[in-house]
């Protein structure tokens, strides 16, 4: 197989190596976000491992790593040259000086001004450290527009900050202190530089509605993805997470779910023409949130299919409202928000199906979504066999 590698690429012309590196850069317009994936230690994010391959077309054997950040980590790694150009395309140096500047001025980083032509429009970036075995590098990643899903082995720690959840990340962590006062240090001026996450996410798993709990609190006290999403919506249920975690974003992946383009026209998230107005991407593809009614219901001989939905819904009848009448939560008596009004749901952008039709319904709702005809309206000629064949586990 031919090398996929461009040997004579460092004998050509500086300029000509710059225009390459500059159009490597994936410029991201102001609609499209970043899907992360995290593990969090002593409430900062911190990247999952890497494990970058050695060779062209080599295979990692461990998790791999598919967030956002990774689609131009190429460009962060690869030399100085490319270093320079994706810092230069991202503003890197000038968001280090600002960083700087708000330490020194005791200012908060997330309030100071970029002073370059659309600054005023630009996210604010923290650095995510990634290694390549002693090797460092840095790459960026937006704590207010990004998701940032959570994936650790041990959810101990989380599960016991869940009254405190925030996250954070920093652009740069500096060694040395800038201020002249003695009794000033890191700690106490890093506030400054500190970003919160304002989305975080799970990504979920059928495996969350296997030997569910008859109770929520039982839910809550495991040592799992599930059982951290419970605690933290029993919270925000309660009214007890912090003030300025009450508005942020708590969000379900779902990578499996199908789900229906034609929302209610109420709904604030509606499908139109093709586009949402947010999009999330990770190395695999893009990502869109949707309402729980977009979501389809499909059906198997043993029941009804998982999806993030489901689980919801048996959130909200493991006793969910009973959390109410403990002495930190609020009046019984006010209306009381559901476990699906209080998560935003994640789906990727290309498992859009057809609802059925009158024609196809029912060959079709054993999916719960139209196959029997294509994108156009055009039906199959053999009905029976094209549906058969795209059916789940159908034995020709």
């Amino acid at each position: 197989m031919a090398s996929s590698v461009f040997h004579p690429f460092a004998r050509l012309p500086v300029e000509l190596r710059l225009q390459i590196w500059d159009a490597a850069c994936v410029g991201s317009p102001a609609s499209q976000r970043g899907l992360q994936y995290i593990d969090v230690r002593n409430d900062e994010a911190v990247p999952i491992p890497c494990d970058w391959p050695k060779a062209p077309g080599q295979i990692s054997t461990t998790r791999i790593n598919r967030s956002a950040y990774m689609i131009d980590g190429g460009l962060w790694r690869a030399c100085k040259e490319s270093r320079e150009v994706i810092a230069k395309n991202t503003h890197f140096k000038d968001w280090v000086r600002i960083q700087k500047r708000a330490i020194v001025h005791y200012e908060y980083f997330y309030r100071c001004s970029a002073g370059w032509p659309g600054g005023n429009k630009s996210t604010y970036p923290a650095i995510i450290n990634t290694c390549e075995g002693e090797e460092e590098f840095r790459m960026l990643v937006y704590p207010a527009n990004d998701i940032f899903c959570i994936q650790v082995d041990d959810w101990i720690d989380l599960r016991e900050q869940v009254n405190d959840p925030d996250i954070y990340m920093s652009l740069i962590r500096y060694k040395r202190n800038y201020h002249e006062d003695d009794y000033e240090d890191d700690v106490g001026w890093s506030i400054f530089s500190e970003l919160r996450l304002k989305n975080i996410a799970l990504e979920f798993d059928s495996s969350w509605l296997v030997d569910l709990p008859e109770h929520i609190y039982d839910l809550a006290d495991e040592n799992s993805a599930r059982g951290y999403l419970a605690k933290l919506l029993k919270q925000k249920a309660y009214g007890c997470l912090p003030f300025c975690f009450k508005g942020e974003g708590i969000w379900i992946v779902d990578k499996e779910a199908k789900w229906f383009g034609n929302a209610d026209e109420h709904h604030y998230m509606v499908y139109r023409d093709g586009n949402h107005d947010t999009v999330y991407q990770d190395c695999d593809g893009e990502y869109i949130e949707v309402s729980c009614d977009q979501f389809t219901h499909r059906y198997s001989y043993d029941g009804e299919f998982p999806n993030a939905v489901v689980f919801l819904q048996r959130l909200n009848s493991l006793s969910f409202h009973d959390c109410y009448f403990e002495p930190e939560s609020p009046d019984p008596s006010e209306e009381l928000p559901e476990p699906e009004n209080m998560v935003k749901l994640l789906v990727r952008r290309d498992n859009e199906v057809k609802k059925t039709t009158r024609r196809c319904k029912r060959k079709c709702d054993r999916l719960g979504w139209c196959i029997c005809s294509d994108d156009r309206g055009n039906w199959w000629e053999d009905e029976d066999e094209d549906m058969d064949a795209n059916i789940p586990g159908h034995l020709s």
